[in-house]
């Protein structure tokens, strides 16, 4: 793996560089931390407020922290923003969307604020305990979004926003294009520390590229810091995830009579992991195996005695 996507991890620990719970990261976008850092949020869900006038957009919501809406309020004050335009949400991970009631209900009580969020025909289930246990329309009810749709535009003084739609870390992925300054809003497709999850390898491969071809400068991720180089990174992001098919099949070539557990398969590849990383590890590792199973290239079959799923290439690849 590329240096640049693993200089955070040091001796099996996870060493992240600190944010400012807000910071002024251009003259048309202030970061407000949302308050809810933790093994799959990095320091924390950045949030944007994005223009020059009273009325702005915000980015992100977070994952409705009480400790957020003071820090909010706080950018907005320093930045001249007197209310909300609008709020674009990345994808529907509660870290994201968590925060749209309290932010409604302190900002939009008596003139709702606008949600737009893009919405798939075909929804993911929720999974696990992390960032997709919760689901959106618990959280907003889904006649209360705007659906957004690729290539759409939205607009406050001094900013235009494009929309394009990148599914892959989850089906409703949005970047979003800054077009005043050529910048990427990257979501949780491109971190600005190290790599995330992924539903669909495949589709996210396809985003990153898609991406690529935007060819932003500066990327405004959803958790770490700004990147300077977006092109460089998403680079590597692409030869990184194309590296891992690779690495996959090669574990299973190395023993090619011998089915893997895909936690086997992740542990040969993640050795020295910080513990908090590893279920996150064992489920790409899994998108990784679903995709090379959708190429033909592995099979997989239950084990009677264990009741466990087992992989190995398939035979015409040995």
């Amino acid at each position: 793996m590329s240096s640049i996507l693993t200089q955070h991890l040091k001796n099996g620990q996870r060493a992240l560089p600190s944010l400012e719970n807000i910071a002024k990261v251009s003259p048309l976008v202030t970061r407000e931390m949302a308050q809810n850092g933790g093994s799959y949020t990095l320091q924390g869900t950045n949030t944007y407020i994005i223009g020059t006038g009273t009325d702005r957009l915000l980015l992100d919501t977070g994952s409705g922290s009480y400790e957020y809406i003071p820090f909010l309020k706080e950018a907005m004050k320093q930045t001249g923003c007197e209310s909300l335009k609008g709020i674009i949400i990345t994808h529907w991970h509660h870290d994201h969307l968590g925060g749209v009631p309290s932010i409604q209900a302190e900002f939009g009580m008596e003139n709702p604020i606008p949600i737009y969020k893009f919405m798939p025909e075909n929804m993911e289930e929720t999974f696990g305990k992390g960032e997709g246990s919760k689901n959106p329309f618990e959280i907003w009810p889904k006649e209360k979004f705007l659906p957004l749709v690729t290539e759409q535009k939205l607009v406050c003084e001094g900013a235009t926003l494009r929309v394009v739609h990148t599914p892959g870390h989850a089906s409703d992925h949005v970047v979003v294009i800054l077009e005043e300054e050529n910048a990427m809003f990257s979501g949780d497709n491109v971190l600005g520390t190290g790599t995330g999850v992924f539903r669909d390898l495949s589709a996210y491969i396809k985003s990153l590229k898609l991406m690529l071809d935007l060819n932003p400068g500066r990327l405004y991720p959803g958790h770490g810091p700004v990147v300077e180089d977006g092109r460089k990174l998403i680079n590597e992001y692409i030869d990184h995830r194309m590296a891992r098919l690779k690495q996959v099949q090669d574990i299973l070539g190395s023993h090619p009579l011998k089915p893997w557990r895909k936690d086997k398969i992740a542990a040969n590849i993640y050795p020295s992991l910080p513990e908090e990383l590893r279920l996150p590890a064992i489920y790409n590792t899994e998108r990784v195996l679903l995709a090379l199973l959708n190429q033909g290239t592995v099979e997989m079959k239950t084990d009677d005695a264990s009741g466990e799923i087992l992989w190995s290439l398939v035979k015409e690849r040995l």
